[in-house]
């Protein structure tokens, strides 16, 4: 498969994949910000190669993961990082 074939990011250290964790307040690891009326197909390539090179990677992509708008703000508090 196509994703199989995909190299996975490795830590210099030792060549393992990093092991990734989150805090109790957090859902997922990265927050992928985008602008509405542009971005969206560039997002979602974005999260897409970060869950293929990171298994295991939780990335929010409001597309994909926004199930009330009203509360945006909490997503962004529920996520280790945010990327812009």
């Amino acid at each position: 498969t196509a994703a199989s074939r995909v190299p996975t990011l490795r830590l210099v250290a030792n060549a393992m994949e990093p092991l990734l964790t989150l805090r109790p307040q957090h859902e997922w690891h990265v927050h992928v910000s985008h602008i509405w009326s542009s971005g969206q197909d560039q997002a979602a390539n974005i999260k897409r190669n970060l869950q293929l090179m990171l298994p295991g990677c939780l990335v929010f992509l409001d597309v994909d993961d926004l199930r009330d708008a009203t509360r945006l703000e909490d997503y962004v508090d529920q996520s280790a990082g945010l990327l812009l």
